[in-house]
């Protein structure tokens, strides 16, 4: 059974989403999220994702090709 709110779990996928990111922009371009994308942008980022059926891996890989 799942005790976690509402709360925890929309905080766990975005500390996810934020990790990948991390990740796709430090093995492609050399340096973490925050260079080259400010909070509001990853937050905005992160509702798009929310409202996709893909997983945060192959979106960050996505996004991070696209810049």
């Amino acid at each position: 059974m799942n005790n976690k709110s509402p709360i925890e779990i929309d905080s766990n996928m975005r500390q996810e989403f934020i990790s990948q990111l991390s990740e796709a922009f430090l093995a492609t371009k050399g340096y973490g999220i925050y260079a080259y994308l400010n909070p509001v942008d990853v937050n905005n980022l992160f509702n798009q994702y929310i409202s996709l059926d893909i997983s945060a891996k192959d979106f960050a890989r996505r996004f991070v090709k696209s810049k």
